[in-house]
């Protein structure tokens, strides 16, 4: 259930997502994108707050289960309004960019270490960067980017930094926020996070 990741899905729940962006048109839709979504907690969430979904992961199994959390939630899959892609993320990326696919809250929260399509090698703290810059790439102006990791040797000093630099190298600007801590997580537990507020332009 990844309990330490409640408070950033609230964000999604309570509308704080749409109310940063100050939707004109009530029937506008956000448009969110979830990487490595495993069983989809974050697009579930999203969905019932109304905005449509695109949930990526490598695991068809994962997919599958996120799927029927879809409908246990009781989110109707008919419209086309959630896709679900069993792909590696960095090749999905460039193709939704390629189509002009943009997104107003995308969720990274990447695995440790992992083996992509072809054998390739996932590591964390390697490559979170390219990570973030390939999904900046498909970020709507005004966008919400969460970043999470489990991994000890990034913390949140470590994730904004890295951030910012890419921010720079991309001509891009934005500010950060982090949930407060948990009281029932002790220091040390839990996943790293913080969201990237992107600026309007």
């Amino acid at each position: 259930l990844f309990l330490d990741q409640r408070d950033n899905r609230r964000r999604f729940l309570t509308g704080h997502i749409a109310a940063d962006f100050k939707l004109q048109n009530a029937n506008a839709k956000l448009e969110i994108l979830n990487t490595f979504a495993y069983t989809c907690s974050f697009s579930v969430v999203a969905a019932l707050s109304g905005a449509e979904t695109v949930s990526v992961d490598l695991s068809k199994k994962s997919l599958q289960r996120g799927r029927a959390n879809f409908e246990r939630n009781e989110i109707s899959l008919e419209s086309g309004a959630h896709r679900f892609l069993a792909d590696d993320v960095l090749e999905v990326i460039p193709r939704l960019a390629r189509r002009g696919d943009f997104f107003d809250a995308i969720v990274l929260d990447p695995p440790t270490f992992s083996r992509g399509n072809k054998g390739r090698l996932w590591k964390v703290e390697e490559h979170f960067g390219e990570l973030l810059d390939a999904a900046l790439s498909v970020a709507a102006p005004g966008a919400r980017v969460l970043l999470s990791t489990n991994c000890t040797n990034l913390d949140v000093v470590a994730l904004e930094l890295l951030a910012g630099d890419i921010l720079k190298a991309r001509h891009q600007s934005g500010t950060f926020h982090q949930e407060p801590k948990m009281p029932d997580f002790p220091a040390g537990h839990g996943a790293t996070t913080l969201w990237l507020l992107l600026n309007q332009a």
